[in-house]
């Protein structure tokens, strides 16, 4: 058995620990308005990505009603029939390329694409 010195000091630290167990400090209150305060803010945002959502794809749709084209333009592509031709008269793909004012790939994939067909 211990002395009586020791044993009220050992009694009074359990007590303080079951105390302090139950006591939540000011710091971890702090931290805790702060986690549930970021975790509001993620779903006000998560809904607000969802409508921004919907309305793109409601105006999309919208477009595509109205007959519109939708994507990258061709441009490449409108010149194929002059790139085909330029080919066969045996001028290089880089001449092709900056007499029409396209990239010297969209000659090779043109030029390819007539070989292939």
């Amino acid at each position: 058995m211990l002395p009586n010195s020791q044993n009220t000091r050992q009694t009074s630290l359990l007590e303080s620990q079951i105390a302090g167990s139950a006591r939540v400090g000011l710091r971890d209150r702090v931290r805790n308005v702060r986690c549930r305060r970021m975790a509001l803010l993620a779903v006000f945002a998560a809904f607000e990505r969802e409508i921004l959502g919907e309305r793109v794809r409601a105006g999309l749709a919208h477009a595509r009603q109205n007959g519109k084209r939708l994507g990258r333009p061709l441009t490449a592509a409108l010149h194929a029939d002059q790139v085909r031709k330029l080919g066969r008269v045996g001028m290089s793909k880089s001449e092709i390329a900056r007499r029409l004012n396209i990239g010297r790939t969209s000659v090779r994939r043109i030029l390819n694409n007539r070989t292939q067909a």
